[in-house]
């Protein structure tokens, strides 16, 4: 041996070639990728809407945000990582444009709460903040919040485009 390299140049230029087209396709499609987790619009949430019930048989709204793909229709469980706003009243609460949240709202169905509910642990209502909403004349929901969650920094966002779907249920 001469004490050269124990590869040989050539090839290990062809690796290197080869490496760098791999990664930059890579990157032309994390785009792709990140539009199909929800997440195409930084700092804004995606989500849906949807007519439920109190615990106190009351109706309510509720608007779930969330991060990544927005489910079909009215899920069965809730979806996690979110943060949900319930309205009480019928969908005609949505031309209410601001909504003081309080934690009492979350117990009593009235008024206007937050719920935080993580990937794991419990959901928790928010202590207090406000929710501002409009409504598009396509019916589409759109607006933003600021909350405050015992013990973890105050939280504020925006959401655009979530719908009003029909849930069925009916309250009393």
């Amino acid at each position: 041996m001469s004490g050269g390299p124990c590869y040989h140049p050539a090839a290990m230029a062809h690796i290197i070639f080869r490496s760098f087209i791999a990664l930059f396709f890579a990157f032309l499609t994390v785009p792709d990728a990140v539009a199909q987790q929800g997440a195409a619009r930084a700092g804004v949430y995606d989500g849906y809407a949807y007519g439920d019930c109190s615990a106190a048989k009351t109706p309510i709204v509720r608007i779930v945000l969330i991060q990544g793909l927005v489910p079909e229709g009215v899920p069965s469980s809730r979806p996690t990582p979110s943060i949900e706003f319930l309205i009480g009243g019928g969908p005609d609460v949505l031309a209410t444009p601001t909504h003081p949240l309080s934690a009492e709202a979350f117990k009593t169905g009235k008024g206007a709460a937050a719920i935080s509910c993580p990937v794991v642990g419990d959901c928790a209502p928010a202590q207090s903040g406000t929710l501002n909403i409009k409504r598009g004349a396509d019916g589409a929901i759109s607006g933003d919040f600021q909350a405050t969650w015992t013990g973890v920094p105050p939280r504020s966002g925006k959401f655009a485009d979530v719908s009003l779907r029909e849930s069925g249920k009916k309250c009393g």
